[in-house]
C-alpha cells in the first residue's frame, strides 16, 4: 500500500510538472517572440525610412551639387526636407535660384535650414523682388579719357582772308593728345528704359604742336575792302618769304561743362544691359594755354580769349554696357565721341575750327532713396 501510494501520488505530480513547465515555457516564450517581432518590425521601419532618406538625398545630389558631402549636414530630417524643397525649387527656372551656390563648402546645417525656410516662399520672393519700388532719382559720377583734336574748315565766301598754306601747316604741325573729363549728374528714370540727367563737369582739350617752317608773305589791300573778325583784309598775292616759325608745345583748353543727357537701356538679363546716351553740352572756357597760328599771316599768336570764344556748345554720343551691382547700384562703360557745334574762333572769323574727341568713359550711379 505504501509503495502503491507513492507511485500514485508521484506519477501525476510528474505529469503536472511537465504540463505546467510546458505551459510556463509557452507563456514565457510568447512575450519574447512578440518583442522580437516588434524589434524586427521597428528595424524594418527604420531601414525603410533610412532607405527613403538615402534615395531622396541621391535624387538631390543628382539634381544639383553635393549636399550630402557637406560635413555639417548630419540630421536626416534636414537632409530629407532639403531634398524635397530643392527638388521643387530646382525645377523652377528663375534667376533667383541660379544665384545660389549649392557647392559652397562653407554651408552649415543652420544656414541650410534658414535657406530652406526662406525658399519655402520663393514664388512670392521672385515676384516681389523685380517690382520692389525704388526711387526714380539717382546720382551719377563719371570719368572719360579721350583723344582730342581740332578740325579746320574755311568758309567758301571768306577764302580770300586765309593764307593759301594755312590748312596744310595746321595739319602738319598739330597732333592729338589724351585729355581727361569728369562729370556728375542728377538722373531721373522715366521707366526701366528711358532716363534723363542734368550735370556739371570738367572737360579738357589738349593738342601737341610742332611748327617748323618758313612761308611766303601775303599781300592785302585795305582800301575799299572789309576786314574780318581779326582785322585782316583780303589777300591779293604773295611775295618773298616771311620769318622762320619754330615752335614746339601743347595747347590746352579748360572748360566747365553743363551736360543735358537723354539715355536708353535695353536689358539683356537681370544683371546686364546695353546702354546708349546722347547729350548736348554748354561749355564755358575757363582757361587756355599754348599757341596757335594766325590764319592770315601764319605767325604765332597766343591761344587766349582774344582769339577764342568764351563759350561753346558741343554734342556727344556714347554706347556701351551696364551692370547692376545691387538693388540701387549700377556701373557701366561706354565708347564715346563728341564734337563742337560752335567754332572755337570768335564769331565772324574766316576759319571755323571745331574740336572733336573719341574715347572711353566709365560711370557709376546709385538711387538716392
Amino acid at each position: 500500500m505504501a509503495v502503491s501510494g507513492v507511485l500514485f501520488f508521484n506519477a501525476p505530480v510528474a505529469d503536472m510538472k511537465d504540463d505546467s513547465s510546458t505551459s510556463l515555457t509557452n507563456q514565457s516564450d510568447s512575450p519574447q517572440k512578440i518583442q522580437e517581432e516588434q524589434a524586427e518590425s521597428s528595424t524594418a521601419v527604420r531601414t525603410d525610412r533610412h532607405s527613403q532618406e538615402v534615395l531622396q538625398l541621391s535624387r538631390t545630389n543628382s539634381l544639383e551639387g553635393k549636399i550630402s558631402k557637406t560635413p555639417e549636414v548630419k540630421q536626416p530630417s534636414i537632409a530629407l526636407t532639403s531634398g524635397v524643397v530643392l527638388e521643387k525649387v530646382l525645377t523652377q527656372e528663375n534667376s533667383f535660384i541660379k544665384d545660389f551656390d549649392l557647392n559652397s563648402k562653407k554651408l552649415n546645417s543652420r544656414e541650410l535650414d534658414e535657406w530652406i525656410l526662406s525658399l519655402s516662399g520663393v514664388k512670392n520672393v521672385h515676384h516681389l523682388a523685380p517690382n520692389q519700388k525704388v526711387s526714380p532719382w539717382a546720382f551719377e559720377v563719371g570719368y572719360d579719357q579721350n583723344q582730342t583734336q581740332f578740325n579746320y574748315q574755311v568758309s567758301t565766301s571768306q577764302e580770300k582772308y586765309v593764307h593759301k598754306n594755312y590748312l596744310s601747316r595746321m595739319r602738319e604741325g598739330e597732333f592729338s593728345l589724351s585729355a581727361p573729363q569728369f562729370h556728375t549728374a542728377l538722373r531721373y528714370d522715366f521707366n526701366s528704359r528711358w532716363h534723363a540727367s542734368l550735370g556739371l563737369g570738367f572737360a579738357q582739350s589738349r593738342t601737341s604742336q610742332n611748327f617748323n617752317f618758313r612761308d611766303s608773305v601775303p599781300v592785302s589791300v585795305a582800301q575799299g575792302q572789309e576786314a574780318d573778325a581779326f582785322g585782316n583784309y583780303p589777300i591779293f598775292g604773295y611775295v618773298g618769304l616771311g620769318q622762320q616759325i619754330n615752335y614746339e608745345g601743347v595747347q590746352t583748353i579748360h572748360m566747365v561743362s553743363i551736360p543735358i543727357n537723354i539715355g536708353y537701356n535695353h536689358s539683356l538679363n537681370r544683371l546686364w544691359s546695353i546702354t546708349a546716351e546722347g547729350s548736348a553740352r554748354y561749355n564755358l572756357i575757363s582757361g587756355t594755354a599754348g599757341k596757335t597760328l594766325n590764319y592770315h599771316t601764319l605767325e604765332l599768336m597766343n591761344a587766349d580769349q582774344q582769339v577764342y570764344r568764351n563759350s561753346l556748345v558741343t554734342a556727344r554720343l556714347s554706347a556701351g554696357v551696364e551692370r547692376r551691382l545691387g538693388l540701387k547700384k549700377w556701373m557701366g562703360v561706354r565708347l564715346n565721341t563728341q564734337g563742337s557745334v560752335t567754332p572755337l574762333f570768335k564769331q565772324d572769323a574766316a576759319v571755323q575750327n571745331r574740336g572733336w574727341s573719341v574715347g572711353l568713359s566709365a560711370y557709376y550711379y546709385w538711387k538716392l532713396f
